[in-house]
């Protein structure tokens, strides 16, 4: 008789072990998956960075570094859901719970340092421009501006940091907020910066080349709250020709190139 139940128990335990086995090929392939993810999410989300000025890069490198995350934290949510009353009652399956606390930590670490290391690098550069340009000529209508890009601002190519040159519409067009401040004076004061959001169109004809001088023309006309049109025009070399220009419109102002 006590030979019953230990052949009723053997189907048992092969049902649990091929429960258990579905169980971590269940896992491995949503880990996998997620990895490859945020691996490729990473990758996109390093590379874009160079075009955080621009808003299409921006959006592109937040969206799908967004999406990889997300895909961790589902396979997360996913991976604790087909262990319930498993991995508690398994010790020696314990690890896995700590191999997955450990690579989240990781990754969240990754995603700190990435942070630092793309967009406080691109501020702290922005700074650096914002700090060289120099204003020619000002007034309420608008401001003409000039710059020279060095090794530094080039990051070792002939192509300005950014990928193109229309980037320093954006940085002219910060330093023209901020002499149009309550204190011209003071540049580093009062700084009203202008939105990058979708309705800020920058087109770069050129992406320029090292050393040479680029001049900044902004045009900006003010009409009540909220509503405001600018357009910037860059130009570089002798004689002059245009490598990118930009438009933008908050209210009720049209769009004019």
């Amino acid at each position: 008789m006590a030979s019953v139940p230990h052949h009723r128990a053997l189907p048992h335990q092969l049902s649990v072990a091929r429960d258990h086995l579905s169980y971590e090929r269940t896992f491995l392939s949503f880990f996998r998956l997620s990895l490859t993810a945020a691996v490729l999410g990473a990758a996109l989300y390093l590379n874009s960075s160079r075009f955080l000025d621009v808003p299409t890069g921006r959006a592109l490198s937040y969206t799908w570094f967004g999406v990889a995350f997300l895909t961790f934290i589902l396979t997360g949510l996913a991976y604790l859901t087909l262990l319930r009353g498993y991995w508690t009652s398994q010790s020696q399956h314990n690890h896995h719970v700590l191999f997955y606390v450990v690579t989240l930590g990781a990754l969240a670490v990754v995603y700190v340092t990435t942070t630092e290391m793309t967009v406080g690098a691109t501020t702290r550069y922005a700074d650096s421009v914002l700090r060289r340009i120099s204003p020619v000529t000002t007034d309420k209508s608008g401001g003409i501006f000039t710059f020279m890009p060095s090794q530094e601002e080039t990051n070792m190519s002939a192509n300005l940091h950014g990928g193109c040159s229309a980037t320093l519409l954006s940085y002219a067009g910060r330093m023209y907020c901020r002499l149009q401040g309550p204190s011209p004076s003071d540049i580093g004061g009062s700084e009203q910066a202008l939105p990058t959001t979708s309705d800020f169109t920058v087109h770069c004809v050129s992406a320029g080349n090292l050393h040479e001088l680029y001049t900044i023309d902004i045009r900006a006309v003010k009409v009540g709250r909220n509503m405001t049109f600018l357009r910037g025009e860059l130009s570089q070399g002798t004689p002059a020709r245009v490598v990118a220009y930009s438009t933008q419109t908050l209210g009720a102002l049209p769009a004019k190139v």
